[in-house]
């Protein structure tokens, strides 16, 4: 989905950007939208667990590695990446 800010809001003195309804907007690496936010954020975190699994992909799948060791890097990076802001 892409990014758009509809236009700029003036309230008092400060400029306040305004999120179209069709629109999503990354903020503090959450993904915000009007229109099902639940899985347009639950989306962005498995394209982001994605990116961390390709990341660390040579220690994930080498076999030279312990499990054990392995499993830890998963739970560390890709794991952590997928739940952080959940609550």
């Amino acid at each position: 989905m892409r990014n758009w800010i509809a236009y700029a809001q003036k309230i008092g003195d400060q400029s306040v950007e305004v999120l179209l309804p069709g629109g999503s907007v990354m903020y503090l690496g959450r993904q915000f939208s009007f229109i099902d936010f639940h899985g347009v954020e639950l989306q962005h975190r498995i394209n982001r667990a994605w990116a961390a699994f390709h990341k660390f992909k040579d220690e994930l799948c080498n076999k030279r590695y312990s499990m054990k060791k392995r499993l830890k890097l998963f739970d560390a990076v890709v794991c952590s990446t997928v739940l952080y802001g959940c609550t």
